[in-house]
């Protein structure tokens, strides 16, 4: 279930609210068995945070199949340049009960001073609790020299001389108790990406998904498909994979020419008619699946090389084909089971990880592929932070981000990740489908690279309502945004000023 932001989803000024990501420190027992909560009544805590965003320095974006492309602002480098300039470090950071705010700033890029300056996130210590908040940036993008760096010049991930604000970094707590006994706890990792404008819908493959079956594969976690009483949950394994490809007409028009099925465990040739859809994965990165069947119908990791659409995990795979089989809890009473509301380590994991997405990765949304199948784990979810940097994560990705928003789309006849970043919505009032990134004032077609650095605060979320999931909140006529007007003209960064309209 998602929670809606009180007061919704902008500001007096109409600006995009940034999301919090709240972290929790739990207890287990000898065991490694959750215990409890760890709060503020029982133990003195100290957060500290190191967010970067190094994507300036990293090797331009081309794919899994070419990892080892050119760096990216080679030649500002190799004019003698100081590659530090070009990464957004606001340092280490600490919140306690006695310092509980700080704000994570950022000076300058390519040596030239931001003011104000950028302020890469913002770290909130909760007194009451002892937990701990993490927001982002606020979206600007920007260069600083705009005539040199045009956008135009890069391809849909990689623009020399430009800079975004989302960033990764490793979460760490000190934690005493009353006793004087210090506690050792595990290391987190934090990502900020991009918006995501349809927060209820998620995509066929999640985060949470793609990182269960590096578990799987690694060994960190057992397949469940390896006891052989093992059977899927309707309600808990499969309606959920059936529910995600149903929500795609909500934010992709040619999605409702096919999913317009009633979900339910079906009938023996129902189920096999909808299981023998979908492709089989190979389980391999660079040969994502088989000449079978196409859904979902989005692209692999591959893009244009051979074969070029993407499939499910090999576990949820799994899931639907013991469905079809007839080997499944039949536990559907019409309706999604209920939620618990209890508060899980677990739970939040798969509450964070099942809002990002977990395929395409060409370069992705919030990570890439190097997610899947570079970085090391020290359990089921949880980064290694002793083989990582802050800023490692996010490095792969499309530099802006908003460039791969306006590219990465659809392209016939898959589509990319239309629960981020929807494609085709529709409106209240209107008939019929409306393009999402429609230019401003309403517009035809999708809006360009520079239109989507300036505005894209005020493209709409698709929401859920009596009639669906409908574009609301889309702001038409040019309101005053502080962030897009804080590139300094003098110092060398143009603001994204309005256009007269």
């Amino acid at each position: 279930m998602y929670q809606f932001p009180e007061l919704g989803f902008r500001d007096a000024k109409n600006a995009l609210k940034r999301q919090g990501a709240r972290f929790r420190v739990f207890g287990y027992d000898e065991l490694d068995r959750p215990v409890g909560e760890i709060l503020e009544r029982d133990a003195t805590i100290e957060w500290r945070v190191h967010l970067k965003n190094t994507k300036a320095v990293g090797r331009k974006f081309s794919g899994v199949l070419n990892p080892n492309e050119d760096q990216r602002n080679a030649a500002w480098l190799k004019a003698g340049n100081d590659e530090n300039k070009l990464i957004l470090d606001p340092g280490v950071h600490n919140v306690s009960n006695t310092d509980s705010e700080r704000r994570l700033l950022c000076e300058e890029f390519m040596a030239v001073p931001f003011k104000p300056v950028l302020e890469l996130g913002r770290l909130f210590y909760e007194r009451d609790t002892g937990r701990l908040i993490v927001l982002g940036g606020r979206g600007r993008s920007g260069t600083p020299d705009k005539k040199k760096y045009l956008l135009s010049k890069g391809d849909f991930a990689n623009h020399d001389g430009w800079f975004d604000d989302t960033s990764d970094g490793v979460v760490t707590a000190n934690v005493t108790l009353a006793n004087g006994r210090n506690i050792y706890v595990k290391p987190a990792w934090v990502v900020v990406g991009p918006p995501k404008f349809a927060p209820e819908l998620q995509t066929i493959v999640t985060l949470y998904d793609t990182l269960h079956q590096v578990a799987i594969d690694r060994g960190n976690m057992a397949n469940p498909f390896s006891d052989p009483r093992f059977l899927p949950s309707f309600s808990r394994d499969v309606y959920p994979i059936l529910r995600r490809a149903d929500h795609m007409r909500w934010v992709f028009s040619k999605s409702d020419v096919a999913h317009t099925f009633a979900i339910g465990p079906g009938s023996p040739d129902e189920r096999e008619h909808v299981f023998r859809q979908f492709r089989i994965p190979s389980g391999h990165p660079k040969q994502p699946g088989t000449g079978t069947g196409r859904m979902p119908y989005v692209w692999s990791d591959l893009y244009l090389e051979f074969p070029v659409n993407g499939t499910v995990t090999p576990y949820q795979y799994c899931v639907l084909e013991s469905w079809a089989a007839g080997n499944f809890v039949d536990d559907w009473d019409g309706k999604p089971p209920a939620l618990s509301f209890d508060v899980t380590p677990s739970g939040l994991d798969r509450a964070a990880l099942e809002a990002c997405v977990g395929a395409a990765f060409f370069p992705g949304i919030e990570v890439s592929w190097k997610i899947r199948d570079v970085f090391r784990y020290v359990e089921p979810f949880r980064l290694d932070p002793e083989s990582l940097s802050p800023g490692d994560v996010s490095q792969q990705m499309s530099l802006p981000w908003q460039t791969d928003f306006v590219d990465c789309a659809y392209e016939d006849p898959y589509v990319w990740w239309p629960a981020q970043r929807p494609i085709d919505v529709r409106r209240v009032g209107k008939v019929g489908y409306s393009v999402w990134a429609r230019p401003f004032p309403s517009g035809e077609g999708d809006m360009g690279a520079e239109e989507m650095v300036k505005d894209f605060y005020r493209l709409g979320h698709v929401l859920r309502s009596t009639d669906g999931f409908l574009e609301v909140g889309r702001i038409e006529e040019q309101p005053e945004v502080p962030f897009n007007e804080q590139n300094f003209e003098k110092h060398g960064f143009e603001a994204h000023k309005p256009k007269d309209r």
